[in-house]
């Protein structure tokens, strides 16, 4: 166990393949959106797949009666993602 903390599951999600890596969002406002990335290597064709997926984290409830939710908000399929991370500046 990390620390004096103890972990809390707030979902379960099936990835299909490997979960590499996973973030949320640090800027001001969107912090309950994070990202996860996944790879996977065909062995019998060479080749690299993966999904990068969008979700919303959402609280639900009042005080000790909190309940969360994920919320999927996009999908992408792609040649697999090793690591993430957020581009900070805006994109006008």
């Amino acid at each position: 166990m990390l620390g004096s903390q103890a972990w809390t599951e707030h979902g379960t999600f099936d990835t299909l393949y490997t979960a590499d890596a996973a973030e949320f969002c640090p800027i001001e406002g969107n912090q309950s959106f994070f990202a996860v990335g996944t790879y996977q290597l065909n062995k019998e064709e060479q080749k690299r797949v993966g999904r990068l997926w969008l979700f919303e984290a959402q609280q639900q409830g009042e005080n000790d009666a909190k309940k969360h939710k994920m919320t999927e908000r996009s999908q992408l399929q792609t040649q697999g993602i090793l690591d993430l991370k957020w581009y900070l500046l805006l994109i006008e």
